[in-house]
């Protein structure tokens, strides 16, 4: 699944938390091999990447951690990913 480089707005860290990607679906574990994240689109589409930082960044940190989206979304579940906005 490769990102049109002409959109690239922001590239993400280079992956941390590797032992994340098997719980993620194939398509996304292999966008986030290639490239850990990235903003599209002038900051209009961003997909989170497995890092520690800049936490804003964390897919782990929204899906999982004190923050995580669902607790603030009663409409998402715990086994959603949100990792793009």
């Amino acid at each position: 699944m490769p990102i049109d480089a002409a959109n690239l707005s922001w590239k993400g860290p280079p992956l941390a938390r590797h032992e994340w990607l098997a719980r993620l679906p194939a398509e996304l574990a292999e966008l986030l091999r290639e490239m850990n994240g990235c903003g599209l689109f002038a900051g209009g589409l961003h997909i989170r990447g497995l890092c520690k930082e800049p936490a804003w960044h964390a897919l782990q940190r929204v899906w999982e951690g004190e923050h995580a989206l669902h607790r603030t979304y009663p409409a998402l579940r715990t086994d959603d990913i949100p990792f793009a906005q």
